[in-house]
């Protein structure tokens, strides 16, 4: 599945944490900076992901399989 289609069907089903997160970070609500949710980095997907303040915010959670797992793999891949 190509990076976009799957960035798009993690953004169709989000978790409970995500969709209250986005609520306060959409259409530059936190601070005027702009977020991206699902977005591709490598192998990965970001939660969120602001490009002008070069921050990534990924949330815990069941939907994420093994999350301490996953997350200490994307720290590494990331920075």
């Amino acid at each position: 599945m190509p990076d976009t289609d799957r960035a798009r069907a993690l953004r169709q089903k989000p978790t409970w944490a995500e969709k209250l997160v986005w609520s306060w970070l959409r259409d530059r609500r936190f601070s005027a900076y702009k977020f991206r949710r699902g977005h591709p980095v490598g192998i990965y997907f970001l939660d969120f992901y602001c490009r002008e303040a070069s921050l990534s915010i990924e949330l815990d959670g069941g939907g994420h399989g093994f999350p301490g797992q996953l997350v200490l793999c994307q720290y590494s891949y990331v920075t």
